[in-house]
C-alpha cells in the first residue's frame, strides 16, 4: 500500500522548471548601484534636480514641464521578482529593478519655480522620512 501511494506522489510531483534566466539576478546591493541614476529621461521633462536617501534606494526628482511649470516626485526602487527577471532577462540591456513612485507624490501640485516646488517636497512626509539630510536647493 505504501508502494501504491509514492507512486501516486511522483504522477502528481510538479514539473520542473523548464525556462532558467539568462543571466543571473543580482544582488540586493549590486541592484541598488545598477540603478543609481537610471530611468531619468522616462519622464520626458527636464530634469533640475535628484536627491537620493542614505540607502539609495529612494530618490526624489524635481522636473520642469515644457510649458515651464515645475513639479517633483518620490520613488522608491523595487527589484524584479524571480519570475519577473525570467522574462525581463532576456533582453540583455534590461536593469534588474525599477523606480516606482512613493506615497502620494504622484499628481501632486505644479509649480512657478522650482524653488516653490522644492519647499512643497521639504514639506512632505517621505521627504522628512527618507531626505532630511539632503542639501538644500
Amino acid at each position: 500500500m505504501l508502494k501504491f501511494i509514492k507512486s501516486l506522489l511522483t504522477c502528481f510531483k510538479p514539473p520542473e522548471a523548464v525556462w532558467k534566466p539568462d543571466r543571473p539576478k543580482p544582488a540586493w546591493p549590486e541592484i541598488v548601484d545598477l540603478m543609481y541614476d537610471k530611468s531619468l529621461s522616462s519622464f520626458g521633462d527636464d530634469v533640475i534636480q535628484v536627491g537620493y536617501s542614505a540607502d539609495k534606494e529612494k530618490r526624489f526628482i524635481i522636473l520642469k514641464s515644457e510649458s515651464g511649470f515645475y513639479e517633483y516626485s518620490v520613488e522608491q526602487l523595487v527589484e524584479f521578482d524571480d519570475e519577473e527577471w525570467l522574462y525581463v532577462s532576456r533582453d540583455p540591456d534590461a536593469l534588474p529593478g525599477m523606480w516606482i513612485g512613493l506615497g502620494n507624490t504622484s499628481g501632486r501640485s505644479i509649480f512657478g519655480t522650482a524653488q516653490e516646488a522644492w519647499n512643497d517636497l521639504l514639506s512632505s512626509p517621505e521627504y522628512k522620512s527618507y531626505f532630511a539630510d539632503t542639501s538644500p536647493m
